[in-house]
Order: structure tokens, then C-alpha cells, then sequence
């Protein structure tokens, strides 16, 4: 929780601090004059380029970082079953590494978005209404 109210007062800080450092910006290049202005401009796009190649290369060696690194021997091999009806009750989690997905015997509604081992007869669409719903409609 902390760490989300943090990024967001640095984030509001970041923009505010950018709005106004663009704000003086814009008022010194139009006192300045046109000549001044486009070479200091010129320089300052320059210093942007190059800080924006950092942080692609900095995010790109992040990224290959992460493929290459093991996971933890606490992730490896979750299992998550749901048999009979236990759909229903389901539980997300964030389940990394080696996942194996069981279903078995039930009766599915609406979309499932993924599965390995799936066994028994499954109905998959939207939710039939109870007898007692339907008693009044026929």
C-alpha cells in the first residue's frame, strides 16, 4: 500500500515539476528571441535524445535480465486443480513458473481462458437460470 501512495506522489510531483519547468521554458525562449531560442532548443532536444537511448537501453537490459534469470524453487510446479463443480469457488492467484492446469467432471459457464488436462462431459456458455426463475417466463 505505501509503495503505491509513493509512486503516485512521485508521479504527480514528476508532471507537476514538468508542466512548470516547460511553462519557464516557454517563456524564456519567447523573451530570448528566435535566433537564441532554436540554437537552445536544439541543444536541449539533443539531451532528451540521448537521456530517452538510455532508458530504452536500460529497459531493454531489464527485460533480458528477467528472461534469463531462474525461478525461485518455491514457484516451481504449483498445480491448480478444479474437479466437479469447484469451478465456481475458484480462487486467482498469481502463479508463476511451472504451472499445471488440471480440470475434471463439471460443468463450466462462461469463458475459460485456459486449460491442459481437461476430462468429462462440460457445458460451456452462459449460465442456465434456476427452475424457479424460469417458472414465470414460460
Amino acid at each position: 500500500m505505501r509503495g503505491r501512495v509513493l509512486t503516485r506522489v512521485l508521479t504527480w510531483a514528476g508532471g507537476i515539476a514538468a508542466v512548470g519547468a516547460g511553462s519557464a521554458l516557454a517563456v524564456y525562449l519567447s523573451t530570448v528571441g528566435l535566433d537564441k531560442a532554436d540554437k537552445l532548443a536544439s541543444v536541449i532536444g539533443l539531451f532528451v535524445g540521448l537521456a530517452g537511448l538510455g532508458v530504452g537501453v536500460w529497459g531493454l537490459l531489464l527485460t533480458r535480465r528477467q528472461e534469463t534469470a531462474p525461478t525461485p524453487a518455491s514457484d516451481a510446479g504449483r498445480m491448480n486443480n478444479a474437479v466437479g463443480n469447484a469451478v465456481d469457488n475458484a480462487v486467482h492467484r498469481d502463479v508463476r513458473a511451472a504451472v499445471h492446469n488440471e480440470i475434471s467432471g463439471g460443468t463450466i459457464y462462461g469463458p475459460v481462458i485456459q486449460g491442459h488436462t481437461i476430462s468429462g462431459p462440460f457445458v460451456s456458455g452462459p449460465r442456465p437460470s434456476a427452475p424457479d426463475e424460469r417458472a414465470g417466463k414460460d
